[in-house]
């Protein structure tokens, strides 16, 4: 299918994660081969993803993750068909809440974000990372590994006129 775009407005979405690892937002699922030789799996080339004001309350019981954020604009681009390409997301967001364990680490934070990745497989590359929470900037640079989960991460970042002040107050 040649899709050119999905999107999404106004929007409440609650992605779990049980105890053990079962999750609710995997859309499809892929199969082997087919006797016919050609693979059963559903492909398609999408070249824009479109979120306007979608609020997501993400819980992963099995490692203690409640997530609560406001997706108030953000685009993706993408052939998301191969298994090398360049994906790119731009928006903001309003983080309610990101919390482990019972520790909130972030609260009630505005995030922009202008990203650009080279995927290969499972490998994703940054290319571009800016990202802007409140009014900190942070560069960041590496790459990691994600599969069912994440399994290697390499990351480097430089945050320009960050002062403590600012760092105490996430």
């Amino acid at each position: 299918y040649d899709v050119k775009q999905i999107s999404l407005k106004n929007a409440k979405c609650f992605p779990k994660a049980d105890g053990t690892g079962k999750v609710n937002y995997e859309i499809w699922k892929t199969k082997n081969v087919s006797t016919a030789g050609e693979s059963d799996s559903l492909h398609f080339k999408l070249a824009n993803i479109l979120l306007n004001n979608v609020e997501i309350n993400y819980r992963n019981k099995e490692q203690k993750i409640k997530t609560n954020l406001v997706i108030q604009e953000m685009k993706f681009t993408g052939d998301f068909n191969e298994s090398k390409y360049e994906l790119s997301s731009i928006g903001k967001v309003y983080i309610n809440s990101i919390s482990v364990d019972k520790t909130n680490y972030i609260r009630n934070k505005n995030l922009k974000m202008d990203v650009e990745f080279i995927v290969n497989n499972n490998n994703y590359l940054l290319q571009k990372a800016e990202l802007y929470l409140n009014k900190m900037q942070f560069i960041l640079q590496g790459d990691f590994n994600y599969r069912d989960s994440l399994t290697n991460l390499k990351m480097n970042y430089n945050a320009k006129n960050l002062d403590i002040e600012s760092v105490l107050s996430l």
